[in-house]
């Protein structure tokens, strides 16, 4: 078949159009390559469609796009061109396989390296894009040494670009590995959709341990918790004395505590008022009233003082080691008591020098014939100084040793009878304080006691000194309490210098429920008189029930039994008692 068909053209134009369409073969065969599809500088937006990519390499009609040398375009393109997309919103959501064989390396969402796998992927996608189909047979199959040439620049080129740093790669073409659409999401609902606070106070609520505890009064920089006990009281025994008959009583008890909110001193004031009233039965009216505060100075480094005031006003009982006979009503005692110290650290050695007044004041007794009986040569005042020295085992365990001097002052220097009452003391103890968090606490002491009158006639008064103070709260709710005292009693009867009084309590507090309290107590008391074999030996026992129908107002029972055993005339006796009232507390 002939080339040139129609005849009509002339033979000098068909010569001219036959070296047109050598010359365009030869540029087609001859020319520069077309640029890699990696090297160009397309601004990419997410992935990049397989029909864009066919326009971008091919014509619309599918044949190949014009072709530029390829050595210049690499000098070029491959060192200054890198990828950038956009927006640094665009996320890719497709993977591209890594050029040349070159492991692209990328991380994934969670920040970890990964590097995709080429298995299957041409390892030089693009290194023979110069002509359309390299299994078709074309002018490019005779191109001679100057296509070979230039084929072979054209790779060398493109091996020269998968040989350099990736960051220094065109990447215009490449696809980057996608983040996960759905984590996408996720993370924007996480940090778009947040929990919206409550309105108002937002505080977790806090479970009360004591819901029916006293909330107290603020009084300037005190604490003040104030109770009101009030009912009736059935007795066998109203004055609990060897004649003593049954009566009703109605019966008030104040309470007040008052504890201070300082930050380096502290003070704590207790205060109590008790009174008695017959409403039937034997007549009887007994006033009872006593307040103790206690002062606690830091002072400086490892020094501290301690003051402390106490009064006390009662009738005297019928347990009294001097008993007047012929009296209307019992007569009134007070006693004042007053002591300040200074306890020092040094080291673990713990020293401390403290001084005590005790004052005893005794009421006239109303008698039977219309008059009245003093008893002011009972009067005394006791002044004594202590000194101890402790040594710290640990923390919670400190044992000591302490000696005591001092002198009972009678304001009479001779009583009615002519005996000079006024006597020295001396006394030597050891013992130990504990402060075992919150399980054990207080202290402890026992040693040796001695009273010598200034009278050669009256016995010295002396015996075992025995002192506690201890609570202990092996469970929650519960504490356990030991008080122990000795105690020198002095007496107006004439030949006896006085006696000895032992007298300690322990008591179980435990709480039942939230809103109901029970306490059980025994005690005892032992009185040696001096100078003779007589003595007074007396227990008690009492359990009381408070119901709590709400934090401030309960209701309150109690019942007791005492009774005083001597082997001095006229007394013993027994005495029982019931108690039914409310407490209120603030």
């Amino acid at each position: 078949m002939s080339l040139f068909p129609n005849p009509t053209i002339r033979p000098a134009r068909r010569t001219r159009l036959a070296a047109l369409l050598v010359g365009v073969a030869a540029l087609a065969l001859f020319g520069p390559a077309p640029v890699a599809l990696a090297q160009q500088t397309l601004a990419l937006r997410g992935n990049l469609p397989d029909n864009r990519a066919d326009n971008s390499l091919f014509g619309t009609d599918g044949t190949a796009a014009p072709a530029t040398d390829a050595t210049d375009d690499t000098d070029d393109s491959a060192q200054d061109t890198v990828y950038a997309p956009a927006s640094s919103s665009v996320l890719p959501d497709a993977a591209a396989p890594p050029v040349s064989g070159t492991p692209l390396t990328t991380q994934d969402n969670t920040g970890t390296p990964e590097t995709p796998t080429t298995d299957g992927l041409d390892q030089e996608p693009f290194g023979n894009l110069g002509s359309v189909d390299q299994d078709q047979p074309g002018p490019a199959a005779n191109g001679g040494k100057k296509a070979a040439a230039t084929a072979s620049a054209a790779q060398k080129a493109a091996t020269d670009t998968d040989n350099e740093p990736l960051s220094q790669q065109a990447t215009g073409s490449l696809r980057a590995v996608p983040i996960d659409s759905l984590d996408e999401e996720r993370g924007r609902a996480l940090s778009e959709n947040q929990r919206e606070k409550a309105i108002g106070n937002n505080k977790k609520l806090q479970y009360d341990d004591d819901p029916y505890a006293p909330l107290g009064l603020r009084l300037g920089t005190f604490n003040v918790n104030t109770s009101i006990q009030s009912g009736l009281t059935a007795t066998t025994n109203a004055d609990s004395s060897a004649g003593g008959k049954s009566a009703i009583l109605s019966e008030t008890t104040l309470r007040l505590n008052a504890t201070s909110d300082w930050s380096r001193h502290s003070a704590n004031i207790n205060a109590y008022g008790i009174f008695r009233k017959s409403i039937a039965g034997q007549d009887l009216s007994q006033p009872i009233a006593g307040v103790d505060s206690e002062l606690d100075l830091d002072l400086m480094r490892d020094l501290r003082g301690k003051i402390k005031f106490g009064y006390a006003v009662s009738p005297e009982t019928a347990e009294s080691p001097v008993v007047v006979e012929g009296t209307t009503e019992e007569p009134l005692t007070q006693t004042l008591t007053s002591s300040a110290g200074l306890e020092k650290a040094i080291g673990k050695l713990r020293l401390g020098i403290t001084g005590n007044v005790e004052r005893d004041i005794y009421g006239n007794a109303k008698l039977d014939s219309g008059g009245t009986l003093s008893q002011k040569d009972r009067n005394n005042t006791l002044v004594t100084g202590v000194l101890r020295a402790g040594y710290e085992l640990s923390p919670s365990v400190i044992p000591f040793v302490e000696g005591e001097l001092g002198r009972r002052y009678y304001d009479l220097t001779r009583d009615d009878a002519g005996y000079a009452r006024s006597a020295s003391r001396v006394a030597a103890r050891a013992g130990v304080t504990l402060a075992l968090t919150d399980k054990l606490s207080g202290e402890f002491s026992a040693g040796w006691l001695r009273e010598t009158p200034d009278d050669d006639r009256l016995t010295p008064i002396s015996g075992p000194s025995v002192a506690a103070d201890l609570k202990w709260s092996p469970i929650r709710g519960t504490t356990v309490s030991l008080q122990g005292s000795t105690q020198v009693e002095g007496t107006t009867t004439a030949g006896e210098s006085g006696d000895i009084l032992y007298s300690g309590q322990l008591s179980l507090e435990r709480q039942m429920r939230a809103n109901l309290t029970g306490t059980a107590s025994l005690g005892m008391l032992w009185r040696n008189y001096s100078g003779t074999d007589g003595y007074d030996f007396g227990w008690n026992a009492e359990a009381d029930l408070t119901y709590w129908l709400n934090r401030y107002f309960g209701i309150t029972g109690k019942i007791r039994h005492e009774q005083q055993v001597s082997n001095i005339q006229g007394r013993d006796y027994t005495a029982d008692s019931i108690f039914l009232g409310f407490t209120a507390q603030r």
